[in-house]
């Protein structure tokens, strides 16, 4: 389950949408690299990870369904059975009570066609540098997209690295998480656009077969 490990890094932002979104970017995430493609549609969050793989999310019941389409399968998970192949370090459980401490550090750099400028975001033991556009057009509908996954089953996968970035003062065009003092996740936008999805589209295909969710073993007893 890397990909999902990936994402629990990369996804710290994280409130229903007034309009549907779609976020490209590219990722960097534990040495895995990809170009992931986020949309949302209310409490509905689909993640296409490469040609390869699909996660869909819907934050109301905590159900995440992973789309394998070379395979045409898919396998349908809970909140603690994620939890249980997830890195002890990465699930535990509470927020950062601090308050997040943003801070510019005066260094500008266009991204995308975007003039940005190099935030320090900190949050208790988390730290991110955000390279971030003030004028970006969907960054009320970011914001909202972002609230979804925080408040969904990617964010309490991960709780102690959510991060609240309603403060922001522009959309972060690029992301580099760090833990520990070193890079851990990068992100860069590629694109925003809001736009109507369809419903389909957060839906399994009815052709792809149900694949069973891998067993845990339990601790053997101590002797």
């Amino acid at each position: 389950m890397t990909c999902l490990r990936a994402l629990s890094v990369l996804f710290l932002t994280s409130a229903c949408l007034r309009a549907d979104l779609v976020l490209v970017q590219d990722v960097d995430a534990m040495g895995q690299k990809l170009t992931m493609t986020l949309k949302t549609k209310g409490t509905l969050i689909r993640m296409d990870l490469n040609p390869q793989m699909s996660v869909i999310v819907d934050s109301t019941n905590g159900e995440v369904k992973t789309l394998m389409h070379d395979q045409k399968m898919v396998m349908t998970m809970n909140i603690d059975a994620m939890k249980g192949m997830m890195p002890s370090s990465l699930t535990a459980s509470g927020t950062s009570k601090a308050a997040p401490v943003i801070k510019p550090l005066g260094k500008m750099e266009k991204i995308n066609g975007y003039d940005t400028e190099e935030y320090l975001f900190t949050q208790g033991d988390v730290s991110s540098h955000l390279w971030i556009a003030k004028d970006h057009p969907q960054f009320a509908a970011f914001v909202q997209a972002m609230d979804v996954m925080r408040k969904g089953p990617i964010g309490q996968i991960s709780p102690q690295l959510q991060m609240d970035m309603t403060q922001l003062p522009g959309l972060p065009m690029k992301s580099v998480l760090e833990m520990n003092g070193k890079a851990a996740g990068t992100s860069v936008v590629k694109s925003v656009e809001e736009k109507e999805l369809d419903p389909a589209e957060f839906i399994a295909p009815a052709d792809y077969k149900p694949l069973s969710m891998p067993t845990i073993p339990a601790p053997s007893p101590e002797q």
